[in-house]
């Protein structure tokens, strides 16, 4: 098979994968981009294919000597080997929602909260390392004691669909400088449940003790976790400004 020189790869999942799809695609070509289907729902492929987009699972690209020259991760859940990464002529880009080096891995919200660690949305051209390779763009987002592990997400989600489709667009005309950056230690998803699960009489600041519960205080997951008399308990909360003025009570 003969190769089609410029052909560009979006790696969508389905859920914040195709909104971040829908939000970019326009910067596309249909005949010169493949869309990789091995996250997706039947209903989303079926969507992308009435669209006339150009289907390929992973095993399909890998085995067609095309010469691509980016890749593009939009929530995309796994670690991509070598084998992909030098089928790209320029690399595939990640969008990260921390601010890199920070948050490395799984959960970076929660982490952001309890080690009290810079938090925002970054882009970066990937590695075989988890959320490692050379940093191209970064946004920080501001937090406070108001914050949620959850709300945190909610935030990174709604910076990027704004400022996705521009750092796109600066990547394809090469409009960056590449940067190092340090390989902070990574986190996965066992080493935040091992954090949520407390001792009633361990010690910890106060301080300490808030972080870790609105770390953990999300819709979809219990809180932290303790035990006590053989019974077990987990506890959310959510944080709010006083009010200001003479007749705030407290």
């Amino acid at each position: 098979m003969n190769g089609i020189r410029n052909l560009n790869c979006l790696f969508p999942s389905s859920g914040i994968g195709m909104k971040l799809f829908y939000s970019v695609r326009d910067l596309f070509d249909p005949e010169r981009t493949y869309v990789l289907s091995d996250f997706l729902n039947k209903d989303d492929t079926e969507v992308l294919v009435k669209q006339k987009w150009k289907l390929l699972t992973l095993e399909q690209m890998l085995s067609r000597e095309n010469d691509y020259v980016l890749g593009f991760l939009l929530w995309w859940p796994t670690i991509l080997e070598d084998k992909v990464l030098n089928k790209f002529k320029t690399g595939i880009v990640n969008f990260h929602p921390s601010y890199l080096p920070f948050g490395r891995g799984k959960d970076p919200y929660f982490w952001s909260i309890v080690n009290d660690e810079p938090f925002g949305i970054s882009c970066h051209f990937i590695d075989n390392e988890i959320d490692g390779g050379s940093l191209i763009l970064q946004k920080r987002i501001a937090k406070d004691w108001t914050d949620t592990g959850e709300s945190l997400r909610e935030k990174a989600i709604k910076e990027l669909k704004l400022v996705i489709k521009d750092w796109i667009i600066k990547v394809i005309q090469a409009d960056y400088v590449l940067k190092n950056f340090d390989h902070l230690s990574v986190n996965y998803r066992k080493d935040m449940l091992k954090r949520s699960v407390v001792e009633l009489d361990s010690q910890h600041t106060f301080r300490e003790f808030l972080n870790l519960i609105r770390a953990k205080s999300n819709s979809d997951q219990i809180g932290v976790v303790f035990s006590d008399k053989g019974d077990r308990f987990h506890v959310k909360l959510q944080i709010e400004e006083c009010p200001d003025g003479p007749n705030s009570k407290i």
